[in-house]
């Protein structure tokens, strides 16, 4: 290529630049340099250049305004990764840089900095800080336009090898178009702190090229700096200290594992942990020591492979391990937390129960020393500082609920009684609070009564609380598992392993940071091989395309595939034709291997020459793209890349497809192989590592080494081993130890409490009976055996918690429990804990509680029942309603056609139709009402009027006749609910007020003093004045 080159391209470049400095200094032509200089503008703002004027400013503290920089480099450019895509002026000695050249605003906006060395290490740069901007963006419209940089003195940082580490690869430019068209991004950004006061500097800058992964940072903190690294995510992906001036993979790998090892040493003292953090920090360890090793050899091929390892097992125990171990330990504090206050409440009512004032100080210093105890045993509170303030924002956070449940009430009470004037008292009001808060107080004087009983009762609980606490363990845990591939493979060109994401396109391709990593991973035990992958420069109408020329034809090529030597071997080992089964010595070799039908088509053979993107090529072998075509790779689907028609960004243009398309590769006959070097030279990307064993491997050690690849890169490894295909990748899971052992005392513990709490249902069989005598319900009964088992499988919890934390202590000072044993105490999981021995009690609650509420009432029945069947299309219904008098008779019918008028005209499952008419002689109220579902267009007549009986008083029956509809919805639960609705208007009859009476019965009286005896709706709403 260098001698095609020099051979073709210099003569030409020379003879036009010599042609234009002829012209240009032919004194007879004339050419004023004023009239080439590049500053005219169209008039329609279209094309043409402008001028740009930059003033270099550096802020004095001093006198607090700005100062001129003189003679700083200025850089102006489009923010392109491309070298040449930046103009350099020298600033004059005020500071002023003229830029000519610049395009108008309708094409870019242009990116201004200002440079000035000073020495080794300090540099006059862009500073970001106070009064200080940095630098600037502009676009301009103008023939002259004035832009400011401002920058300051900053001790300079060279970053290098910053990659993602989850991946390690940088931000990946389609090599055709460079940054034009962005395939994958992954650059990480850095911010720098004082490593003393852990603030960040007065000003700082940083200057990106996260294509070549090096970076520029510029501090005003002169002492040691610590700079962390970040892409997106809540944690930093590394962190490196000191005051050096170049930073490199061995300084984030050692950076990174160093926090990480002491914020886990911290956690660790308060035993708190997770299998999987020590898994990665050793493995960190171990490949921080191989590339140390490496070093003192002088071999820093294998210390920068170690170090990228090292990289991404740190940051992985750093941001998935360690640093969600205190989000757990917060999580955990506050979700206890609501428990221990509970507890000591009940714990004083049970123990002390003052009076009066006393009641406020005992609660008081009940929860102080439950807190101190609970900040005792819990790490969280000698690890994160806040947890204090946190769990006091708990308390802050139950005032505020009883402040808003108050609120509530009272806003709920002033609704009810405006909705009450404006439509009566027709709403049935459950109190269900002041239930609950007699259960609570109930519960607390009976198990303070009978200390023995209740003793015996919550011993099992504490005991199973401390048994979850103490031997059994749930941590989260990063598993590497193996899973069936997502594609049975036919046939693969060897055994090992390949890492592969998706299609292995765009934002799916590996990058060489990753290569290198897996190569240190692997170290003896095979080869790691990478497979390049390179699109031809896209061609409107026609995408990607190339031409492959010999002497005798020449025909496109869309991609080309680049693997090394033994990469090479181990695909076409079988299905070389001509040449040799290994057709590279070397990576760099200018060699080329032809599909059967391709070199037929352009006349060549092994040895023969071909000319593919400028580059003179050697055929070294032929093979059949039959044969590769019966291969699959590893994960099942194909070795040749993806079609480029599937994907936009890669064709050029997009296609038209219809649905959805599983996106197909070339094929073989259409692609190209060459060595990995020269297709890596030309811009090609990885899309697939494979490893290669050299010799026949054990399972333990095969299934380590899958381990150790899977844990250091976000990408599965696909597997084929013995005849076996498996597919392995990073799956976050639990690791739960000794729950299999505590089946047997859980029904222990639920059995126990069963015998006692149907003891204490015997023992407190008259107690019920009283309970009954004063209005008891069944309802209630079990409400209150309910809540008093709660507040024991409360007690048995928070006792259960301390005691398992003292138990553990003294197990562990023997030796007793394994190392792998995580204890619940400071974990999310203590909420599993609790709700196990609150479930226990409460499931052994429910058989005798259930025997009091039978005791309650046994031989009443439950719920009301229909008492007569319907007749065809008629149903006569006795209410269980009497009245005493003819006057609250009629009363009590203009209170039911208030409702039906106002709070019951439309309800869930009925709507009035025919507004109500009250007969005040005949004692009578008739109205119509559609039932649910009203599609159905079920109809019926309501009629309910009043019979006098013999013994005096006035008894309730009613009449419904199916109008219209179906007969199944007529009897069905609609029209229970309906009958049920109108059951409670009597009942609420009997509980308003003697003044609401007499309202209806005032109503009444004028009503039968009236001239007319039926009244309208809109008489009874009040709307309009009987007449007479």
């Amino acid at each position: 290529m260098r001698e095609r080159f020099e051979d073709r391209v210099v003569p030409q470049l020379a003879a036009a630049v010599a042609i234009a400095t002829g012209l240009l200094h032919e004194p007879t032509i004339g050419v004023m340099k004023s009239l080439i200089l590049p500053t005219r503008l169209h008039l329609l703002l279209y094309w043409g250049f402008l001028d740009l004027q930059v003033q270099v400013l550096m802020y004095n503290i001093t006198k607090g305004w700005y100062d001129p920089v003189p003679y700083a480099i200025v850089r102006v450019g489009r923010w392109s990764s491309y070298p040449f895509a930046w103009m350099f002026v020298r600033a004059d000695r005020n500071g002023t840089a003229l830029v000519y050249g610049v395009t108008p605003q309708s094409l870019n906006a242009w990116y201004v900095e200002a440079w000035k060395p000073i020495n080794g290490s300090w540099m006059i740069m862009p500073a970001w800080g106070m009064r200080s901007a940095g630098p600037s963006w502009v676009t301009l419209l103008v023939a002259r336009g004035y832009t400011s940089v401002y920058v300051m003195p900053l001790q300079v940082r060279v970053l290098t090898d910053l990659y993602n580490p989850r991946l390690m690869r940088r931000t990946l430019d389609d090599p055709r178009y460079a940054s034009a068209n962005i395939w994958a991004s992954g650059g990480a950004w850095p911010t720098q702190f004082e490593t003393e006061t852990g603030i960040t500097p007065l000003y700082q800058f940083v200057s990106s090229n996260d294509r070549s992964g090096i970076y520029l940072a510029g501090s005003s903190a002169a002492h040691d700096t610590t700079i962390t690294l970040s892409i997106g995510g809540r944690w930093p992906v590394a962190v490196t200290l000191g005051s050096e001036r170049v930073h490199w993979a061995l300084d984030y790998a050692t950076g990174t594992y160093t926090i990480t090892y002491q914020r886990y040493t911290v956690l660790r003292a308060r035993e708190v942990q997770r299998l999987s953090a020590d898994l990665m920090l050793e493995y960190a360890s171990q490949s921080i020591d191989k590339a140390l090793n490496a070093s003192k050899n002088l071999i820093w091929s294998e210390v920068y492979r170690n170090a990228l390892a090292a990289w991404s097992f740190a940051h992985r125990a750093y941001s998935d391990e360690v640093m969600p171990l205190f989000d757990e330990c917060i999580h955990s504090a506050i979700l206890i937390s609501p428990l221990i206050f509970a507890a000591a409440y009940f714990t004083e009512r049970i123990l002390v129960k003052g009076e009066g004032f006393k009641v406020i100080f005992n609660i008081i210093l009940f929860e102080i020393l439950f807190y101190l105890a609970f900040a005792l045993v819990h790490p969280a509170f000698w690890v994160v500082p806040s947890v204090l303030l946190a769990s006091l924002a708990l308390g802050m956070l139950v005032l505020m609920f009883v402040v808003v449940l108050i609120f509530y009430r009272e806003s709920r009470d002033i609704i009810a009684e405006i909705s009450a004037k404006m439509l009566g008292y027709h709403e049935v009001i459950k109190e269900r609070i002041s239930v609950m808060l007699m259960a609570l107080s109930l519960s607390t004087e009976n198990i303070r009564k009978r200390p023995l009983r209740s003793i015996l009762t919550l011993l099992p609980l504490v005991v199973f609380s401390m048994a979850l606490i103490s031997f059994a363990s749930v941590s989260p845990y990063t598993a590497v598992l193996p899973a069936r591939a997502p594609a049975e493979p036919r046939a693969v060109p060897f055994e090992g392993i390949t890492i592969k994401r998706g299609f292995a396109v765009l934002a799916d391709l590996l990058d060489e940071p990753a290569y290198e990593m897996i190569k240190a991973i692997v170290g003896d035990l095979g080869y790691v091989s990478a497979r390049y992958l390179y699109y031809s420069p896209s061609i409107v109408h026609l995408g990607p395309y190339a031409l492959l020329m010999s002497g005798n034809s020449s025909i496109d090529v869309p991609a080309v595939i680049g693997l090394s030597p033994e990469g090479a071997e181990s695909l076409l080992k079988y299905a070389v034709v001509e040449g040799s089964p290994r057709p590279f010595f070397s990576d760099d070799q200018l060699a080329i291997a032809l599909p059967s039908t391709m070199a037929k088509l352009l006349g060549v053979t092994v040895g023969d020459e071909a000319e593919l993107y400028g580059m003179r090529l050697i055929v070294t072998a032929v093979f059949s793209e039959t044969s590769l075509s019966y291969l699959s790779d590893l994960d099942g689907y194909y070795i040749q890349p993806v079609d480029s028609i599937f994907y936009g960004q890669l064709h050029g243009f997009t296609m038209p497809i219809q649905g959805i398309v599983i996106p197909l590769p070339y094929q073989w006959s259409r692609l190209v192989i060459l060595p990995s070097g020269i297709v890596k030279r030309i811009g090609g990307k990885i899309y697939a590592i494979d490893v290669i064993f050299n010799e026949k491997i054990d399972d333990k050690t095969f299934e380590e080494l899958v381990k150790r690849i899977a844990y250091a890169i976000d990408a599965p490894c696909f597997t084929y081993r013995e005849g076996r295909y498996v597919a392995f990748s990073k799956v976050p899971t639990y690791a739960a130890i000794g729950w299999e052992m505590l089946a047997i005392p859980f029904f222990i513990t639920t059995l126990s409490i069963v015998v006692s709490l149907l003891g204490s249902v015997k023992e407190r069989t008259r107690e019920i009976f009283t309970y009954s005598s004063v209005g008891l319900s069944p309802g209630g009964a079990m409400l209150m055996f309910i809540t008093e088992f709660s507040v024991y499988g409360l007690l048995g919890a928070t006792f259960g918690y301390f005691a398992g934390w003292l138990f553990s202590k003294v197990m562990r000072s023997f030796g007793v429990l394994p190392p792998t044993l995580v204890f619940n105490y400071a974990s999310v999981s203590i909420a599993v804990v609790a709700l196990l021995v609150l479930a226990s009690s409460l499931l052994a609650a429910a058989y005798p509680s259930h025997l009091a509420s039978r005791i309650v009432t046994p031989s009443l029945e439950r719920k009301w029942k229909i008492p007569r069947a319907p007749r065809g299309t008629f149903w006569e219904i006795p209410l269980p309603f009497r009245l005493a008098s003819e006057r609250e008779v009629q009363a009590f019918l203009l209170f039911m056609q208030e409702y039906y008028v106002g709070a019951g005209f439309e309800k869930r499952l009925f709507r009035v139709i025919v507004e109500p008419k009250v007969d005040i002689r005949e004692k009578k109220i008739t109205f119509n009402i559609w039932l649910y579902p009203f599609d159905a267009g079920t109809e019926q007549e309501v009629n309910l009027y009043f019979t006098k009986e013999r013994t005096g008083g006035w008894r309730a029956v009613l009449d419904l006749r199916l109008l219209k509809g179906m007969t199944a919805v007529w009897t069905g639960p609609s029209q229970y609910g309906f009958l049920d609705d109108l059951r409670k208007q009597m009942l609420l009859w009997g509980t308003l007020p003697s003044q609401e009476r007499a309202k209806y019965i005032r109503r009444a009286y004028e009503l039968l003093a009236a001239s007319e005896g039926v009244m309208s709706s809109e008489q009874a709403s009040g709307e309009r004045e009987p007449k007479g």
